[in-house]
C-alpha cells in the first residue's frame, strides 16, 4: 500500500477533491507551503488530519474549513504525492 503525503497549499485556487486512488490510504506528512502571514505550526494545529490517519474525503474538507475559519486564507489547494517511504 503507498503511503502519501498529504500537501496543503495556501496559493491562488481552491482545489477540494482528493482523487479517488488515495481514498483509505495512510498519511505519511503534512506539508504547509505558500503561507506567508501565519506559521505553518498554527495552520497544523488547526487540522485533524495528522500523519498516520487515514486519507479520507470527509476529513480533507473539514480541515479546509477549518483553516478557512482561521480567516487568514483566501484560496487553499489540497494536492498529494506519492512518498518514497515504506
Amino acid at each position: 500500500m503507498p503511503i502519501f503525503i498529504f500537501i496543503i497549499v495556501l496559493a491562488l485556487q481552491l482545489f477540494l477533491a482528493v482523487p479517488v486512488f488515495a481514498e483509505g490510504e495512510k498519511v505519511d506528512e503534512i506539508i504547509i507551503r505558500g503561507n506567508k502571514r501565519i506559521e505553518a505550526p498554527a495552520i497544523l494545529n488547526a487540522i485533524k488530519l495528522k500523519p498516520g490517519d487515514t486519507l479520507s474525503h470527509e476529513k480533507t474538507s473539514a480541515d479546509i474549513r477549518a483553516i478557512y475559519k482561521m480567516g487568514h486564507f483566501q484560496d487553499i489547494q489540497v494536492s498529494l504525492e506519492e512518498s518514497s517511504r515504506q
